[in-house]
């Protein structure tokens, strides 16, 4: 498809001819955008375990539903990393405490205080290291 700075509209008129179809479109649209940033958020949380692991840090890279994204481990300490990846113009993003849960809810488990967040912005091209107090409160 040649887009030929066709608007989503204009778009979904070609593809399916009415503009009833367009909430549809919509719908794919988001569908795509999500399997992508899904995809590229394992591969970020691929390079982020790559670079930990030079650094001589023990790795497990679980990145499941329900778990850390990375267990780090050097002198007998075990720190939780979480990988977050955004393409958003926004010149401030926030992240919801939810988006932590997994890593809140091992660090209680764990008696442990503090994760690690990698939060990388495809718009800013820049990445962001922030050590998180886990507070098992903010989740409801």
């Amino acid at each position: 498809m040649i887009r030929e700075g066709a608007t989503h509209r204009d778009t979904a008129l070609k593809i399916l001819g009415s503009a009833d179809m367009q909430p549809m479109v919509n719908g794919w649209k988001k569908q795509v955008q999500g399997e992508s940033k899904q995809h590229l958020g394992g591969i970020y949380e691929n390079a982020v375990t790559l670079r930990l692991s030079q650094q001589g840090y023990g790795m497990q890279h679980l990145g499941g539903n329900g778990e850390p994204d990375i267990l780090t481990t050097k002198d007998e300490k075990i720190t939780t990393v979480s990988c977050k990846i955004y393409d958003e113009p926004k010149k401030v993003v926030s992240n919801e405490p939810l988006q932590f849960r997994p890593e809140i809810y091992f660090e209680k488990k764990n008696n442990l205080e503090k994760f690690v967040l990698f939060f990388y912005n495809l718009s800013w091209q820049k990445e962001i290291i922030h050590e998180l107090i886990a507070i098992p409160g903010l989740l409801r």
